[in-house]
């Protein structure tokens, strides 16, 4: 049985998240609840909404696939019984979004899922619609948390499930510069300026890592909600939250929820990822990636001159307590705190020790404290340290 996780997934819809390949990826990626006895959905957990054609054979599989999904998807690492992916996230990876997403955040089971609809598709295929929702004492949906659209495909062995981002993006717009290849929402007007940006920057990232250029696919959507529909939902509590956002994921993949064709911030998660793998230390990624491709379309001279006023106007506010990359808040709606601070400590470590130093912490694994320490830099002085490097030029990184 996997060690059961409550993961609360951040990384869809904030305005710059963490690479799922880091814990998961884009990619996606979590912070989580442990339990030490939780409760599984079983099979018969999925309800069926009346008037959803059951007798049908093809769609009569499809359901027991689904039911199966439910029952295994938090108890095996094997997945090949109900699961046949064209996401290039490895096994549990590729449905990490929606594996806890019947549980509260207390790790009880509180939403459970009922199938509302099924659609035919060509080739035999089907796209099931599934609601998580929590009821009342009346047995009504009170609650209805998720809606996600899951692909059902007809294979060799039977039917299996999949993501339906490939079937929903599959008409959309095509361009290519260089090595990003461009899958472009029917809702954003492709701007080719930007793609030449963004393809200028990723060859400055190239030379900055010492890294070959590679193929990145870079999904260019209006907004975090078209991003939320293309990956399968309908709803999710954070659809609606952000204006901007995105994330990147395994495959060497941009979600852009910017209305934008240049994300620098996910793209430098890629090259991260290559370089140093995905045990990274969270505070040096993120501010890695707000130093070299800023944040909320802002660059980072502009957050760390709003971390410069926001530190001048709050004294006794202590950067330390701030390091943990998912309890963000934000100064004038744009600056997230916790990133500005790593980017900062970033820039500190290549003026005082170049390169070398800041890729050797960035390869030191998920605490960055006992490599940065070997460099002077200690977490109990790190507000001296950032308020320092605030009175300094901006450090400018080629």
């Amino acid at each position: 049985m996997l060690a059961f996780r409550l993961q609360v997934l951040f990384l869809l819809a904030l305005p710059a998240c963490r690479s799922a390949g880091q814990e998961p990826v884009s990619t996606a990626e979590v912070s989580s609840v442990p339990a030490s006895e939780p409760a599984f959905l079983t099979a018969s957990d999925l309800s069926i909404r009346s008037g959803v054609d059951t007798l049908d054979a093809t769609n009569a599989e499809a359901i027991a696939i689904l039911r199966s999904f439910f029952e295994l998807k938090l108890q095996s690492q094997n997945i090949t019984s109900y699961w046949v992916s064209t996401d290039p996230a490895p096994g549990t990876l590729a449905f990490a979004d929606i594996a806890y997403v019947e549980y509260d955040e207390h790790a009880n089971l509180k939403y459970f899922p009922t199938l509302m609809r099924i659609a035919s598709l060509d080739k035999g295929d089907r796209l099931l619609t599934v609601k998580w929702a929590a009821t009342d004492s009346t047995g009504t949906a009170a609650d209805v948390r998720y809606v996600f659209d899951f692909l059902a495909h007809r294979t060799d062995e039977g039917m299996r499930l999949d993501r339906p981002l490939k079937h929903n993006t599959l008409n959309w717009q095509r361009e290519d510069f260089g090595d990003l290849r461009y899958i472009v929402s029917p809702l954003h007007r492709f701007q080719q300026e930007q793609a030449l940006e963004q393809e200028l920057d990723v060859q400055r990232l190239s030379r900055f890592f010492g890294i070959a250029m590679f193929p990145i696919t870079y999904y260019s959507f209006k907004d975090p909600a078209d991003l939320f529909r293309a990956r399968g939902f309908h709803l999710h509590p954070l659809m609606f939250v952000h204006e901007t956002g995105g994330l990147a994921d395994y495959g060497d993949r941009v979600f852009s929820g910017n209305d934008r064709d240049a994300y620098t911030h996910e793209i430098v998660h890629l090259f991260t990822t290559r370089k140093f793998g995905v045990e990274r230390p969270d505070i040096m990624d993120e501010g890695l990636a707000t130093l070299l491709g800023g944040s909320s379309g802002k660059p980072y001279a502009w957050h760390r001159e709003n971390l410069r006023r926001f530190l001048k106007e709050n004294p006794t506010f202590d950067p330390a307590g701030s390091t943990n990359m998912y309890n963000q808040f934000f100064i004038d709606k744009d600056t997230n705190v916790p990133y500005a601070i790593g980017a900062v400590l970033c820039a500190h470590i290549l003026r005082r020790a170049g390169k070398e130093g800041l890729f050797k912490v960035m390869a030191s694994g998920t605490d960055p404290w006992p490599a940065l320490a070997e460099l002077g830099v200690v977490k109990s002085e790190l507000g001296t340290l950032v308020r320092a490097e605030l009175e300094l030029p901006v450090m400018e990184v080629e």
